[in-house]
């Protein structure tokens, strides 16, 4: 943590602050009448043997309840950092620091600042770049299905890591000149494809001959994407098996224990649970080679009934398969931890 006090007058100073969104009279009023406070931003060279960090662009949003009331730009001063004074604690504000370096934007949050919190500190680390591809690996790939008129709903919680100190710009160019990173199978068949974390929409992403890409640089450490899509059962059957082009740590399955298996694919079973009125099975495997599919196949997949539209006009079915599927996502994150914890990783 920075010390406030002992700074160093070769901090930045705030180069532009644009108007705030139009806020109630009060909060305005607040804002402009009530006690200021200050918070130190340093910026951290995380690449071993990069060049020391300056000049860098800098945006602040300061929210309160979740809804932005200010924003801030300015630029990295030497020893990297960052003076914002100012700050309007009266009404409670977070804020959410934004540093681009190299080409790549950087971002973190800040702690909760108030009138009885009013100076505060934050490191934000940044990274240099690289087109060499690193020993990127799948920390966990979890799998939640549940049955719908449609056929099999499936929601996926997807860990990655990338174990080097520079951030990875990506493969070769596509024909639209983008670059993949994160490359994934989806089942044969899928559909409706939702990007749920993690991802900055479809203009960074691709699903192309049935292969998810994210199209975004790898930063250092862990990153987590969940996604959902659809899978047909046209003959009551679904194949769940998926392959991912590097190793995968830890691979989880939750199916609907109604469902019938087959083609079971190096996971084994784990024992059954109730999720909602639901029972369901869970099926696990460890440390899959890249490349290697792993996964299932459910079969005696009767479609339920059509169910009356619940408030909204969704209908129950959707409702109820939403649920089981943020449920599960859930416990399987849970169980990975403990998994982790009891073996001595870190999760």
């Amino acid at each position: 943590m920075l010390e406030l006090l002992v700074l160093p007058l070769v901090l930045s100073l705030v180069s532009q602050q644009e108007p705030p969104p139009l806020l109630p009279p009060d909060i305005a009023r607040t804002m402009e009448q009530g006690p200021k406070g200050v918070l130190a931003v340093r910026v951290v060279q995380g690449t071993g043997g990069g060049p020391a960090v300056g000049g860098e662009e800098v945006e602040v949003t300061l929210f309160h309840r979740d809804s932005p009331v200010k924003q801030i730009k300015t630029t990295v001063g030497e020893q990297g950092l960052v003076m914002l004074t100012d700050l309007p604690v009266a009404i409670g504000i977070r804020p959410l620091v934004r540093v681009k370096h190299a080409g790549v934007v950087y971002q973190d949050t800040g702690p909760v600042m108030d009138a009885t919190n009013s100076r505060a500190s934050m490191d934000v680390t940044v990274y240099e770049v690289t087109d060499e591809q690193p020993a990127w690996k799948v920390l966990m790939r979890h799998v939640a299905a549940a049955q719908s008129p449609a056929g099999i709903d499936v929601a996926e919680t997807l860990v990655v890591e990338n174990p080097a100190d520079q951030t990875w710009m990506g493969g070769a160019t596509d024909a639209q000149g983008r670059r993949a990173t994160v490359t994934v199978d989806l089942p044969p068949g899928a559909s409706s494809i939702q990007l749920i974390q993690g991802f900055h929409g479809w203009c960074c992403t691709a699903y192309e001959t049935g292969q998810l890409r994210v199209q975004m640089p790898l930063m250092p450490g862990k990153a987590t994407y969940r996604f959902a899509y659809e899978v047909p059962t046209p003959d009551g059957s679904a194949d769940l098996r998926t392959a991912a082009p590097v190793g995968v740590d830890h691979a989880a399955y939750f199916v609907p224990e109604s469902a019938s298996l087959r083609d079971v694919t190096l996971l084994r079973e784990s024992g059954t649970d109730t999720m909602g009125d639901q029972r369901v099975r869970m099926l696990q495997a460890q440390g899959v080679p890249g490349g290697q599919a792993v996964g299932l196949v459910l079969t005696g997949l009767n479609p339920p009934p059509p169910a009356a539209p619940a408030p909204g006009g969704i209908s129950s079915s959707v409702l109820v398969g939403g649920v089981i599927i943020a449920i599960v996502a859930g416990v399987i994150i849970g169980v990975w931890i403990g998994a982790r914890k009891r073996s001595g990783a870190s999760p």
